[in-house]
């Protein structure tokens, strides 16, 4: 395979070997639930990010009321935090989860009185995929429908409600050696996942927020990037200012700079924590199965880029995840194919590698 490339037939060496793509892809989990309004008609829409808070916030009317719901996803306490007001009563509120990448046979629907749960693999093999698990807790007690798995809430006493969301899968990074057989599986994830939406459940939301906040706007505010608004574009709808920006090349609009500037910080604190794995080649965002590229690590520039601002704007303690996941991902089978391809010491990568120990 390596003549063929040196001697500059790299068609006929892509031809003969294994290579496929989408190989490793991340996949995603869906989730959902529904307000029993989709009758009333739905005005005054607005949704946005608060970059000092990471906190998203969605508002709307009906003829019933305001509703506001602001979704935060905590480190302290490994979970995602959905927090739904309104001056009206809620009514019906239904939360269920749908998998809408996987095939019905991998995965399994469920739900308790106060709780749906999804929980499936990624494939049935050989090999056997990863093993994953998520559940969604609400505040309010609900009826539990088994055999769709959806949680039905009737709220009509309450004008709020938390759901509180956590995951797991039983990848461990840890267990990509020769010793453990390169098999990269952990402890089945069913009882953290059980145990981190139990306890946020059993906080109350303003000290999951509070927690949140410091944990979240340290980091965030350990740099600032100062830029005039030239162009008077605080409160114009992002869109409209990507537009105009995009119009109007000469001028620029530095305000728009310093707005996506703010939100690669945003991103990076939230994809690059000591025990995650690094910020990927589209982050955890993609929705589907086979996404581009594989969603995975590039080491021709991509995985660099992700970090190129991370030291110099006070965020270096958070690149600890990519330094773990070159030693345990890359150099145990990096040197392998060190010595198979090359004859040598060490460890080498190339390329494209997964989080699967993939350096060849």
């Amino acid at each position: 395979m390596r003549s063929l490339v040196l001697l500059g037939m790299s068609s006929l060496a892509t031809a003969n070997s294994l290579w496929s793509s989408k190989a490793a892809s991340w996949d995603t989990t869906n989730e959902a639930y529904t307000l029993g309004n989709g009758k009333l008609g739905v005005s005054d829409y607005t949704r946005s990010l608060d970059l000092g808070t990471g906190i998203h916030t969605t508002t709307y009317s009906t003829g019933k009321g305001k509703y506001t719901t602001d979704v935060y996803c905590s480190y302290p306490a490994q979970v995602c935090i959905y927090k739904l007001n309104s001056t009206a009563t809620l009514s019906k509120v239904t939360i269920y989860f749908d998998q809408l990448v996987e095939e019905s046979s991998l995965w399994n629907a469920t739900c308790d009185s106060d709780f749906a749960r999804l929980r499936g693999v990624t494939q049935e093999g050989p090999p056997r995929g990863m093993t994953y698990d998520t559940i969604a807790r609400s505040s309010i007690p609900g009826r539990c429908d088994s055999s769709t798995g959806k949680l039905a809430i009737n709220a009509r006493n309450s004008s709020s409600l938390t759901i509180v969301i956590g995951a797991g899968t039983d990848f461990d990074g840890t267990k990509g050696t020769a010793a453990t057989d390169y098999t990269f599986k952990g402890e089945d994830p069913a009882e953290y996942v059980e145990k981190i939406t139990s306890s946020a459940l059993s906080q109350s939301e303003s000290k999951l927020r509070t927690e949140h906040i410091e944990d979240y706007s340290g980091l965030m505010s350990a740099f600032t990037l100062d830029l005039p608004d030239t162009q008077d574009s605080n409160g114009t709808e992002l869109s409209t200012l990507i537009t105009n920006y995009n119009a109007n090349k000469t001028d620029g609009d530095p305000y728009l700079e310093k707005l996506l500037f703010d939100y690669g910080r945003h991103l990076f604190i939230s994809s690059s924590r000591a025990n995650s794995l690094p910020p990927n080649l589209q982050g955890v965002w993609s929705p589907t199965k086979n996404a581009a590229w594989s969603g995975d690590y590039h080491a021709n520039i991509n995985l660099q880029m992700n970090l190129w601002g991370a030291e110099a704007t006070g965020l270096g303690e958070l690149t600890v995840a990519v330094f773990n996941y070159m030693e345990q991902n890359w150099m145990p089978r990096g040197a392998e194919t060190a010595e198979l391809l090359y004859g040598g010491a060490g460890w080498v990568t190339h390329d494209e590698m997964n989080i699967f120990g993939h350096t060849g």
